[in-house]
């Protein structure tokens, strides 16, 4: 049987999981050039999900925030907001440095292209990753993992219930009886 994966982990038996590593990371310099000539320096460690800003002779690590696009860093009072390799920093909600831009390429040195996973017959779990890096060599890592066992659990979604019987439609109306004269 086999499986092929593009997420980082796996599930092999009840209990047991095998998480891939992968490669670091490298940190990525930008210097950053803005209005009125302003400059700033960044270092963008994508391990730890940081953004170690040197502005103004000050340092400061911004862990990174959630953001509808692009990417955003802050520690509550400065964040840095880029998209692509364009920037800008707000200070207790002011912006304070606007249109910057860098020449720094964020493309990564290397890029994942496939990740496959395939379960022998005898329990055995072998993973493999390629790599393409930009000086066109391949590198291929394999890790294999023996288990105890192997659960499939088969997933059968249950019966939609039975549709209610339609309700019984209204007695049709009756004339009502004649009266009935009494005779005494």
């Amino acid at each position: 049987m086999k499986l092929k994966f593009a997420g980082l982990t796996l599930l092999l038996a009840p209990g047991a999981f095998l998480a891939l590593s992968l490669p670091a990371q490298a940190e990525v310099l930008a210097n950053y050039v803005c209005d009125d000539n302003q400059v700033f320096d960044v270092t963008y460690n994508p391990d730890e999900n940081t953004a170690e800003l040197v502005i103004g002779g000050e340092t400061l690590v911004l862990p990174s925030i959630v953001t509808a696009s692009g990417a955003a860093y802050s520690d509550g009072t400065t964040t840095l907001y880029t998209e692509g390799q364009d920037a800008f920093i707000e200070v207790n909600g002011e912006r304070t440095y606007s249109n910057c831009v860098t020449d720094a390429d964020f493309a990564t040195d290397s890029e994942i292209t496939n990740v496959e996973a395939q379960v022998e017959e005898d329990g055995v779990l072998e993973e493999s990753m390629e790599e393409e890096s930009s000086s066109s060599s391949v590198v291929v890592e394999t890790t294999t993992v023996t288990t105890e066992s192997v659960e499939t659990v088969e997933v059968t979604p249950a019966p939609a219930p039975a549709p209610a019987p339609a309700p019984a439609p209204p007695p049709a109306a009756t004339p009502a009886p004649a009266p009935v004269r009494a005779l005494w």
